[in-house]
């Protein structure tokens, strides 16, 4: 981590979205990258994702515009899942911890069954490639760089919508302060 980590808060930036279970699920970009910088195996972070969507009813009792960590005791990954201020069955998946991280509270912990999603050669050459500009550049400046790689999101509409224009930490926080004047 970059000393100007430490004072600067994540870039984040919505990748990808799916259904799973009763929730909808943002995958973000800050999530990814922290993915590829500390290895961890990309089966194991969806198979916790979607074990914790579809299994774990207390998600459900995480507060609106807060979030939580999830973590399998087998493998001792762990997940940070915010739920959406906005729409009470989104979550954001917002960073991933190594098994030798400590998660902090509020902290979900359960067994999850293991998985057969090895990581193939391709997906570990490119966690190779992000991990090395990572530790040149920091996760901000590779996360902002997915960003720019990303199609644009068009909408047909003046009306600003928080799922629909994928944004930072700081402008999500900027756009909650204008909607509550």
């Amino acid at each position: 981590m970059r000393a100007t980590e430490f004072t600067t808060e994540a870039h984040h930036y919505r990748m990808a979205t799916q259904q799973l279970g009763l929730w909808t699920v943002h995958i973000d970009s800050h999530a990814f990258v922290t993915i590829a910088d500390r290895d961890i195996p990309l089966g194991d972070v969806v198979n916790i994702l979607t074990f914790a969507c579809k299994y774990v009813p207390e998600l459900s009792t995480i507060p609106r515009g807060k979030g939580a960590y999830f973590q399998d005791t087998n493998t001792l990954v762990s997940i940070y899942i915010k739920r959406s201020a906005h729409f009470p069955m989104e979550l954001t998946l917002e960073t991933v911890l190594g098994p030798d991280m400590k998660p902090s509270a509020p902290l979900f912990r359960r067994p999850v069954p293991p998985h057969d999603m090895p990581d193939t050669s391709r997906i570990k050459a490119g966690k190779a490639a992000m991990r090395q500009r990572t530790r040149s550049l920091g996760r901000d400046a590779v996360s902002q760089d997915i960003e720019g790689l990303m199609p644009a999101i068009k909408t047909n509409t003046n009306r600003i919508a928080p799922a629909e224009v994928p944004l930072n930490r700081q402008q999500r926080r900027a756009l909650n302060k204008y909607q509550q004047k």
